[in-house]
């Protein structure tokens, strides 16, 4: 009951940030809209994993293919907004890295009808070093930071990886010794979810307010 509770809320939420992003698409930045595609594809691959349980009983396949090509968008946002990034070609860089590394996953560690978690772990290494290095570039600025789109959507990254990379990171014990745990943090995961995606909504409802201030 929960987790339906979960997932349709979840799907309501990806859905409402979805609509937010594209309502603004025409007056978003080139990463503002990476962020778009982001929201979009999500919500798509997604569906497809409901689909795939209900036709195979089996979603890891999806997951497989949304986990790189996810690592891609956000890599691309952050390529983006960071000119370094952008020069260097770094955040596309690290992207081809990550497809580089889920086929490896695949062929030597976690087929393709189990759980990557593996490839999930070095994803959210990778976002959170390029959240914290967004935040440095950030604080290197002169302006306002508290009212810069970047500022939140980097926010929420952080937050975001930063709990998905402790959960997998503790998730062979949390799913052995730890068992008792298992089910109160899989619901902190949850909701820390909805609540990043709440905050991407709500970034883009209110992007007219906080753009004048953004890099």
């Amino acid at each position: 009951m929960a987790k339906d509770l979960f997932v349709g809320t979840y799907f309501t939420i990806v859905l409402t940030a979805s609509i937010c992003s594209l309502v603004r698409f025409r007056e978003l930045k080139n990463a503002e809209k990476w962020v778009t595609y982001l929201l979009c594809t999500t919500l798509f691959f997604e569906l497809l994993s409901v689909l795939a349980i209900e036709l195979w009983k089996n979603n890891m396949y999806v997951y497989h293919v949304w986990s790189p090509l996810q690592l891609l968008l956000i890599c691309m946002y952050f390529n983006e907004r960071i000119a370094v990034f952008k020069k260097y070609y770094i955040g596309i860089s690290i992207a081809v890295l990550g497809f580089i590394v889920a086929v490896a996953n695949v062929f030597f560690l976690q087929p393709p009808d189990s759980l990557n978690s593996i490839f999930l772990l070095y994803e959210s290494f990778c976002i959170i070093g390029l959240s914290l290095y967004s935040f440095f570039e950030l604080a290197q600025k002169e302006e306002e930071i508290i009212t810069n789109i970047h500022f939140w959507l980097t926010t929420i990254f952080l937050i975001y990886w930063s709990a998905v990379f402790m959960y997998w990171g503790m998730y062979h014990h949390l799913s052995t010794s730890l068992k008792h745990y298992f089910v109160p943090v899989t619901y902190t995961i949850w909701t820390i979810n909805l609540i990043a995606y709440s905050g991407i909504a709500l970034v883009f409802l209110l992007y007219r307010k906080m753009i004048s201030t953004s890099g």
